[in-house]
């Protein structure tokens, strides 16, 4: 699995704020090409800026918010006063929450210890080794049978497999490898 750099984007900010962050992201692919981005703000607004822009239109996901915080208020107090759906707090709380996810599922890999409760640790790691084996996403349909199936929704783009009961193992698959591995219940 090989280590892929998400990176949330505030794109709410400022007078320019949508296209002076996303030329500043557009600039950052010509020196790393293991970046992608979840870019937080307004999609009427996000979309067309984006689309403008290929190289960065291939590897950034919207995520729709239409509440900014106010360029006088202060961000901390913003989000303590009920601001958690701005784009600010949807950005913290995404690469949060996933690096939370990764680092659990990276860390059952490697050392066969979960933190999950009720996950089969047996068949989670059978199939994380499988994913990490796999050099195409056909070689991981014989999994269907384990319910491997596209997500849909705020999870598009990402393929997910039935380990047990609430339990899946969720993941995108590009160039060979899957990454942004984790173990979730979604449902």
């Amino acid at each position: 699995m090989s280590e892929k750099i998400r990176i949330a984007l505030d794109c709410m900010g400022g007078d320019l704020g949508a296209s002076v962050v996303l030329a500043g992201a557009e600039l950052s692919l010509t020196q790393l090409s293991n970046v992608e981005f979840l870019a937080f703000g307004d999609l009427a607004t996000l979309g067309p800026l984006i689309v403008k822009r290929p190289t960065l239109h291939r590897r950034t996901q919207i995520v729709h918010s239409e509440i900014a915080i106010r360029m006088d208020q202060k961000p901390a107090e913003a989000l303590r006063l009920g601001r958690s759906k701005s784009s600010m707090a949807l950005a913290i709380d995404a690469i949060k929450t996933e690096n939370d996810r990764e680092s659990a599922t990276r860390r059952l890999f490697e050392s066969g210890k979960s933190r999950f409760r009720g996950l089969d640790t047996e068949s989670a790691l059978e199939l994380l080794a499988i994913l990490n084996a796999a050099e195409r996403l056909d070689h991981i349909s014989p999994l269907k049978s384990v319910g491997l199936h596209p997500l849909k929704g705020s999870r598009r783009g990402q393929w997910t497999i039935t380990v047990n009961g609430p339990w899946r193992i969720c993941f995108r698959f590009k160039g060979g490898d899957a990454y942004e591995v984790e173990i979730v219940d979604y449902h």
